[in-house]
């Protein structure tokens, strides 16, 4: 450990691989069942999945990346490594539709959203730009709430 619990904070994906395989142990199914069962599927989000390596889905991107000035392909990864803190592809639509269910508690509930859109704090009082799985911030006066991310071949 690099320090003790609330007296610093560091982003790492450790506790969102760890939130998955508590969500497969509570529900008895796999994380990408449960995006599917209780997120995708009534939210009519179409476009988005767990993104296995083997199953053909249309219009899936594919990852590039830079390297001497010439645009290639970025390396394969296979998506059960990153596991619930990555691994999930998503079309432009799905993400509005999950936004707005967002912001109108119908994916977390009323207790959860302001945990997650509020700036944290640590033991000593002093505030940090991340709620509970979100960067809260501003930008030239304008609340922003966001979480970007990156895996082989594409960045958010």
């Amino acid at each position: 450990f690099h320090f003790a619990p609330g007296q610093q904070y560091r982003y790492n994906n450790s506790g969102y691989y760890l939130l998955g395989v508590i969500i497969e142990q509570v529900t008895g199914q796999s994380y990408a069942e449960v995006l599917r069962d209780r997120v995708w599927d009534p939210l009519a989000m179409l476009e988005s999945h767990y993104l296995y390596n083997s199953p053909i889905v249309k219009h899936r991107a594919e990852g590039y990346k830079v390297e001497a000035g010439a645009l290639l392909n970025d390396d394969p990864l296979n998506m059960l490594l990153p596991f619930s803190a990555g691994a999930l592809g998503s079309s432009v639509h799905d993400l509005l539709i999950w936004l707005q269910a967002f912001h109108e508690r119908r994916v977390v509930g009323d207790d959860s959203y302001p945990q997650m859109t509020t700036p944290g704090h640590l033991n000593s009082g002093e505030a940090i730009a991340y709620g509970f799985g979100l960067a809260v911030d501003d930008v030239e006066g304008h609340p922003v709430i966001s979480h970007g991310g990156g895996i082989n071949g594409f960045t958010t």
